[in-house]
């Protein structure tokens, strides 16, 4: 054969040679004049490059904030080292793109400094009320000052059958744990003499005593609601506490715990949903003395949290629960107030609650301020805004199902749903009408199914929106088309819409036996007698990259306890739940978080550790509309990669869990500058 597509052989080997000499040169431009010069050379390890072939070469180089070449090794890189570069010469590791967490509450984060109490060891309502104790001992605290605390769990003494003792509501610390005398080191503390706001680790729950419901004017001194109107500070005003309705159609009461004690209807200090929670803090702010974050305080918050990613060998993060809209002018300083080892790449999701009334409304409305134009979309090189959050139902044991939930962390058994469906598809078509991405909170297979029908109805499908889907989990092989009132093949419904799913896996290792409680059969001592098919692809991979969809990797920190990226990769090869103890007595063992479906057949949705770390890099930059600049190793890219004391790569065969914690990041790059070197471990020098 003489030719190949009108081209001599001679000339056609000729080319391909030429090509395959500049691939081996980082595909350096051979025409452009004068040859560039690295500023910084990385070698000796593996570079996951994490491209579209997964290649795996030994060398990068970097000029100004851009990936400048990559090649096998460092001789395919010497045209671009002179007398100036700095290299890197490290042999016992690997390099990876720097990671994405695209789900986090950092800003929120930022505001939980040493003045808060940390709750994140306490596992029982008697570890909770010593912490606290033991904090105003060594604060010397005065009495009647606020204490805010944050962190705690689900309490184990409040799981078993008949443990509650009266009082409804999710597995918490109530008030009354808390109006109680502590002995610590000799001291008694009394606790009643303190208004206590203790923030739950996801969220979506809080408990406060009764000092704090009094001083917000919630409650009586007689433990019911406050009756007294108030038209300054309830979100709907003119009404009393009881009266007040949420703007999702619930009563605002209905966000508080109740119980029957002594006799009387009374609050039990438990609160969920954030709307209740943010009129607390309005209604402290106002009437109980209680210090609202400031903007210093959130830039020196910020910048630690921020260096606490950097070394776990995060670059890039997304908080998806943006609510101190009035501190955004500040968060668009910080970046310029932040060292290197101080800052990271930040992507911002304000909360939108309702369309009109109510906290955080979506759009202007009389004299009201909406979220979108308090925060409207903005584009940053370190900051920037592109969508909002919405959330259907709450948290992880307050999911909105189609079948009743036998948890005892929801009272509601799966009926709270904190839209009516026709607002939510009316904020859905308006929010990608202008052309912001939308991000929706999902844990119940009803409120999974919602949010299809909404995108459907709104007519998203192949908009380029990337819509997304948050942690999802409540998956069962099929879902239900509400408005046609069919059930239909869940995957293919979400991939024409082309959405992304953002689940957390590290949500298996710390939540997955709740979970099973909550939405399946259960597990251990919290077993039940009944497959839940809705469970069949909770928290699902495989099953997502089988059909085609994106799946971006993320933290949901501070709500799963340890945020280090390495939990979320580790967990989607392995799906294994943590051992729980109590003392030297084993509550639950370890076991597989796979799911059968109502025949039996149970789907596995583990995958490969490379598809892994495509979760967290490539496919989480796609999730932003970033993965042109960003989430892997080639020519033009963003410099933002990680250099691994070990091959990250083992990650898919070690186990157990805690042996992630021995990969570590000896030196992490942002923006082509070093944000973090573990100088003991690795050197640059001179070329």
């Amino acid at each position: 054969m003489a030719h190949e597509n009108g081209i001599s052989r001679r000339k056609f080997i000729a080319t391909s040679m030429g090509g395959l000499a500049a691939a081996s040169l980082g595909s350096w431009d051979l025409f452009a004049s004068p040859r560039p010069t690295a500023d910084l050379v990385i070698h000796g390890s593996p570079v996951l490059t994490v491209d579209y072939k997964n290649s795996v070469l030994g060398a990068v180089a970097i000029k100004g904030n851009k990936i400048l070449a990559t090649a096998r090794d460092i001789s395919g890189l010497r045209e671009f080292i002179d007398q100036g570069t700095q290299v890197v010469k490290y042999t016992r590791g690997s390099v990876t793109p720097g990671l994405i967490d695209v789900h986090n509450h950092i800003v929120g984060q930022a505001g939980m400094t040493s003045s808060w109490v940390d709750l994140m060891r306490c596992n029982s309502s008697k570890s909770v009320r010593e912490t606290v104790a033991k904090w105003v001992v060594e604060n010397d605290w005065p009495p009647g000052q606020w204490i805010r605390g944050q962190g705690y769990m689900w309490m184990w003494d409040k799981m078993g059958a008949g443990s509650r003792e009266g009082v409804s509501g999710p597995p918490l610390v109530s008030r009354f744990d808390l109006e109680q005398v502590v002995e610590v080191s000799g001291k008694k503390v009394d606790l009643r003499k303190y208004p206590i706001y203790l923030f739950q680790l996801s969220g979506h729950y809080a408990t406060v005593n009764a000092l704090a419901l009094i001083k917000t004017k919630i409650m009586d001194r007689s433990g019911k609601f406050y009756s007294g109107r108030d038209a300054q500070c309830l979100t709907v005003p003119n009404k009393t506490v009881g009266e007040a309705f949420s703007p999702e159609g619930h009563a605002f009461g209905s966000f508080f715990s109740m119980c029957n004690k002594d006799g009387v209807r009374q609050l039990d200090g438990m609160i969920f949903h954030h709307y209740a929670m943010e009129e607390l803090f309005a209604r402290g702010a106002r009437f109980g003395d209680l210090k609202l974050l400031d903007a210093a305080e959130m830039t020196q918050g910020l910048k630690q949290r921020c260096g606490e990613f950097i070394r776990m060998g995060v670059t890039s993060l997304y908080d998806n629960n943006l609510r101190m809209l009035k501190l955004l002018p500040e968060l668009k300083d910080f970046p310029d107030q932040a060292k290197m080892g101080e800052k990271l790449r930040l992507t911002l999701y304000p909360y939108i609650c309702h369309l009109d009334k109510g906290a955080f409304p979506a759009f202007d409305t009389g004299r009201r301020r909406g979220v979108t134009s308090l925060a409207p979309l903005f584009k940053g090189d370190w900051m920037r805004l592109v969508g909002y959050k919405l959330q259907i139902d709450a948290g992880t044991m307050t999911g909105l199902t189609w079948t009743p939930s036998r948890s005892r962390g929801d009272m509601t058994q799966g009926k709270l749903n904190l839209w009516q469906y026709n607002d939510f598809l009316e904020i859905v078509r308006t929010l990608d009408k202008q052309k912001a991405q939308i991000s929706i909170h999902v844990a119940g297979d009803k409120a999974l199914d919602w949010s299809l029908d909404a995108y459907e109805q709104a007519g998203v499908g192949g908009g380029g929106r990337r819509h997304r889907l948050e942690h999802i989990l409540c998956v069962p092989q099929k879902s239900m088309n509400t408005p046609k009132g069919k059930a239909v093949p869940l995957y293919p419904r979400a991939q024409d819409l082309g959405l992304v799913f953002c689940p957390q896996p590290g949500f298996i290792l710390y939540y997955a036996p709740f979970m099973d409680h909550a939405f399946g059969a259960g597990v251990g001592k919290l077993k039940q007698d009944k497959i839940y098919p809705r469970v069949t692809h909770s928290i699902p991979y495989r099953s997502c990259v089988e059909a085609g969809i994106k799946v971006a990797l993320s933290s949901d920190s501070p709500c799963v306890m340890d945020p280090n990226p390495l939990i979320a990769l580790w967990e989607s090869v392995h799906r294994k739940t943590r051992r729980f103890r109590k003392g030297k007595e084993v509550l639950l063992d370890s076991y597989v978080f796979n799911h059968p479906d109502e025949t039996g057949k149970v789907y596995d949705e583990r995958v490969d550790f490379m598809q892994a770390l495509r979760g967290h890099t490539i496919d989480a930059a796609y999730a932003g509309f970033e993965d042109k600049v960003k989430g892997s190793i080639e020519r033009g890219k963003l410099a933002d990669m990680v250099v691994w004391n070990d091959d990250i790569r083992t990650l898919g065969t070690r186990v157990p869990v805690m042996k992630t914690r021995e990969t570590k990041p000896v030196m992490t790059i942002i923006d082509g500058k070093i944000a973090h070197q573990d100088k003991s471990s690795i050197k640059v020098e001179k070329a």
